[in-house]
């Protein structure tokens, strides 16, 4: 009978006390696009020794990105990379947006790299928010996107990011 009795306080508790505490409300997600043009800083290949053409490497390239609301952030991805000439590979990395206030997004990523018969790269990968900083602290979500680099040396590419906040 004891066990009876708790659960009938425990129900008049939580029946009683709960409307005093709010919910925490979820925020419906929100979806960002993003369109990047970014340029190499530094880049180091090292020859893995194995075939002729595979290298691994790291690479700082920074930019700016456009976001579909027209607001403006600097660009900057740090990230290493294992590919074959000819035939790809995989790359993974950090990319940062900063903008004009301070605020950023930091983005871990992962993507396939396939070099076209140029020997131009592009690639397909997909990512989540690491950090948010300014108006975007605790910020959580995840990404999409693809890149092409273009005869200039730049890459450009295109990012869906969807968010809570």
């Amino acid at each position: 009978m004891k066990l009876g009795k708790l659960a009938v306080l425990f129900l008049f508790l939580t029946g009683t006390l709960m409307p005093c505490f709010p919910a925490a409300a979820t925020e419906p997600a929100k979806t960002m696009k993003v369109h990047v043009t970014n340029y190499p800083v530094v880049v180091t290949l090292l020859p893995a020794g194995d075939e002729d053409g595979h290298v691994l490497g790291t690479a700082r390239r920074e930019g700016q990105a456009v976001i579909d609301d027209g607001e403006t952030a600097k660009y900057s991805t740090v990230f290493g990379f294992d590919t074959h000439r000819g035939k790809g590979g995989s790359s993974q990395g950090y990319t940062r947006f900063e903008f004009a206030d301070g605020s950023r997004i930091i983005i871990s990523w992962t993507a396939t790299v396939i070099f076209d018969k140029t020997g131009a790269s592009s690639s397909e990968g997909q990512g989540t928010i690491a950090a948010g900083i300014g108006r975007f602290e605790g910020v959580k979500g995840a990404c999409t996107f693809t890149a092409k680099e273009e005869k200039t040396g730049a890459i450009v590419a295109d990012a869906t990011v969807t968010y809570t906040h």
